[in-house]
């Protein structure tokens, strides 16, 4: 029996004189106990498929079977009530969800456990922080265990000890064979969670099959998307007029350019992969002994690395004038996923005060099949053994 059955799909939004096919000719199935993965760019129609899957949105044209009771997760804040207590919310949206009031009195215990709100549970919402207000409307969407379940990026309420409980539960949601749709852009979840993955490009179906071949793909597609962007103008800055360039002017730094092991240019790069970091510069008078560093920033303001030339006792006895150039080679770059930020500076002999310096200012990706976490990939064995 396929409890999930999705053929030939056009959703259509009409704005004035614009029609816009949010999806057009989705056709899939899934079966009993099937996990299925949507992945896709922003805009791709993941969200809207979703909608349409649980009646929220209806197609254009096409149609869809669904065998069995469907319970969604596309938006957990919706339907609370800021003024209402958390006790008040439970109640009202059990309701609204169809519970009579006996199957409400033994289910308020269950999710009052579950979103670990304590005495809160009796303040109102608008008391919450974020991370509360997510978790009690997450507790109360999955008090149900419907035979398909439809879930839209909500795998990051709370905080990390929270959303792995969350992802335990819908693990055994999972185990005791519900159908679940799940949409999502942690790709690293889709492949450990889902056994189909059915990957969403322009309102199309790019393409669907086993989780690992389909992430790959897709991941090959988004490299070298953003490469191309990246490289547009390449090794220039993103904005010239930035607070974060300064420096005295006796050296300007004209470019940098990101390259692989064949001098490539690039800017998605693999953990453990080749990298160099070219800096091309003019001194616009003679520069005696001048200290060249690169720094690695993860996006979100984490130094990662920062080398110079003179912590490295390299070019300590030269004078620079007129075009110059210098790099920095990683053999195997050990970042592990993520995005990050390069910043190139320029300094005197004692690294005292900068000619030029460009404060994270060039970005670039590293994308990687390896599932570790952390911020750095260190080569390591296991042993066990029973003593």
């Amino acid at each position: 029996m396929k409890p999930v059955i999705a053929e030939n799909i056009i959703k259509s939004y009409r704005a004035r004189n614009t029609s816009i096919e949010a999806l057009r000719g989705i056709s899939f199935s899934a079966e009993k106990g099937d996990v299925l993965g949507i992945i896709g760019d922003n805009g791709s129609g993941k969200s809207t498929l979703l909608k349409v899957l649980s009646g929220i949105s209806r197609p254009t044209s096409g149609k869809v079977e669904l065998s069995g009771s469907v319970g969604s997760i596309l938006d957990v804040s919706a339907g609370l009530n800021a003024y209402f207590t958390g006790r008040a919310n439970i109640y009202m949206r059990c309701v609204l969800m169809g519970y009579s009031k006996k199957e409400i009195e033994e289910k308020f215990g269950w999710i009052s456990d579950f979103s670990e709100l304590g005495s809160f549970i009796d303040q109102p919402v608008y008391m919450y922080s974020s991370g509360m207000f997510m978790r009690l409307g997450f507790s109360i969407a999955i008090s149900s265990v419907p035979d398909i379940f439809l879930i839209d990026e909500v795998l990051s309420v709370g905080d990390q000890y929270f959303q792995r409980k969350c992802f335990e539960y819908l693990k055994k949601i999972r185990d005791s064979g519900t159908t679940i749709v799940f949409s999502s852009h942690d790709l690293s979840k889709v492949k450990t969670f889902c056994n189909k993955v059915i990957w969403l490009n322009g309102g199309v179906i790019e393409m669907a099959g086993e989780p690992g071949v389909v992430i790959q793909a897709y991941m090959d597609y988004t490299r070298e998307k953003e490469g191309k962007l990246l490289e547009s103008p390449k090794g220039l800055p993103r904005d010239l007029s930035h607070s974060n360039i300064w420096g005295s002017g006796e050296v300007r730094i004209k470019k940098i350019r990101l390259l692989d092991k064949d001098g490539l240019e690039k800017s998605v790069f693999r953990t453990n992969e080749k990298m160099a970091i070219e800096v091309l510069f003019s001194a616009e008078t003679p520069i005696e002994s001048p200290t060249f560093g690169i720094a690695i920033f993860r996006n979100d303001g984490v130094y990662c690395y920062g080398p110079n030339t003179r912590l490295d006792n390299k070019y300590r006895d030269k004078t620079w004038k007129g075009p110059g150039r210098y790099s920095i080679t990683y053999d195997r770059l050990a970042l592990l996923p993520g995005s990050y930020q390069i910043s190139i500076g320029v300094y005197d002999k004692e690294e005292i005060f900068p000619y030029a310096f460009h404060h994270r200012l060039y970005d670039f990706k590293v994308i990687s099949e390896i599932e570790d976490h952390g911020l750095i990939f260190m080569d390591h064995k296991w042993s066990a053994e029973e003593l």
